[in-house]
């Protein structure tokens, strides 16, 4: 039961977490022309490809990062960057998070009481 009650607090978080984080994307763009959001966009996208694969190698990834991957790359390919850089920044928090729910599992006990 108690350990029931932690995946679902750990998950709660999560979302909520992944929410706040795409919200930061529009403001940090400032007044940035087409040429800066792709350019923002392209490093972005490095980073959260990359820590998808961090997660993706050892097993972890959630299922929602490679959808959230390919619809910023969808979105960018129609020049629609603020859209990207939201999901992009998601992806990359989601896979982060992954990780870090990983790592935190590896210290939990294995009975249930």
């Amino acid at each position: 039961m108690k350990k029931l009650m932690v995946t679902t607090l750990v998950s709660a978080v999560t979302l909520a977490l992944a929410a706040c984080a795409s919200e930061g994307t529009k403001e940090s763009m400032g007044s940035a022309g087409a040429g800066d959001a792709a350019a923002q966009y392209a490093a972005q996208l490095k980073a959260a490809e990359a820590a998808y694969s961090k997660v993706d190698s050892v097993g972890n990834a959630w299922i929602a990062i490679p959808e959230l991957l390919d619809d910023a790359k969808k979105a960018a390919t129609e020049g629609k960057y603020d859209d990207a850089l939201k999901l992009v920044a998601t992806a990359k928090f989601q896979s982060d998070m992954s990780y870090k729910q990983m790592e935190e599992q590896k210290k939990a006990s294995t009975t249930l009481f």
